[in-house]
């Protein structure tokens, strides 16, 4: 958890066909700011990628989310470029901001809403 945010804040949503986990999205409210939204992770089911479900998911998230933030924020590993693709196709800008970590950096991005 980011410093400040308790369990109340992290949220974990699901989205399913029938009883098949499709997709899940780890969601922190009101990080780093009151006005954003911050992805933890999102995963897809490898039997559903490549078919827009992923996107119209991270749509459906953003329609929902523009009710009450500004901004989604996210991190992705620098050298995953199929991650950096997803995100920049969905509409996610590099905000040049860098985590570096011990074994690798984050780049993060940001959506308007």
């Amino acid at each position: 958890m980011p410093p400040r945010k308790t369990m109340n804040d992290k949220h974990y949503l699901g989205f399913f066909d029938g009883e098949t986990l499709v997709a899940i999205v780890d969601l922190i409210e009101r990080f780093p700011n009151e006005n954003t939204a911050f992805i933890g992770f999102f995963m897809m089911n490898k039997d559903y990628q490549g078919r827009g479900i992923g996107s119209a998911v991270i749509t459906d998230i953003s329609f929902s989310l523009a009710q009450e933030f500004e901004y989604i924020r996210l991190g992705y590993v620098e050298t995953n470029m199929q991650a950096k693709n997803f995100w920049m196709k969905n509409g996610f800008k590099n905000t040049g901001l860098k985590s570096k970590e011990e074994l690798y950096t984050v780049i993060i991005l940001e959506k308007v809403l």
